[in-house]
């Protein structure tokens, strides 16, 4: 909606301009102490065979790299990153942390 005009980005809550939007302003520098976005997870079970891990990891791999997957996420101005194991649990921690003391700072914890 923004590439067509019907409305206006007034910055980025990245900690660099994005790509699909290259005239848009980080929210840092526009005075807002402010880097957040939206990501996506998929889990499963506790328990499952290795080969079912590996199978699901596979599987996630070839749509990541898949041309028309690529595509579609770069032609939306969406970020592209794999996180898995170490990687992924140290960012849901980083996540949750952030999120907690967001709330807390907000007053927005109590009912």
């Amino acid at each position: 909606q923004v590439q067509d005009g019907q409305l206006e980005a007034l910055g980025v809550a990245f900690s660099e301009p994005v790509d699909a939007l290259p005239d848009v302003p980080t929210l840092a520098d526009e005075g807002l102490d402010i880097e957040i976005g939206s990501w996506l997870a998929h889990f499963a079970p506790t328990g499952i065979s290795d080969e079912v891990q590996q199978s699901l990891l596979d599987t996630y791999q070839s749509v990541y790299e898949d041309e028309g997957f690529v595509e579609f996420m770069e032609d939306n101005g969406f970020i592209r990153t794999r996180r898995t194991g170490d990687e992924l649990s140290t960012f849901l921690d980083d996540q949750y942390e952030f999120y907690g003391d967001l709330v807390e700072e907000l007053g927005i914890d109590e009912e």
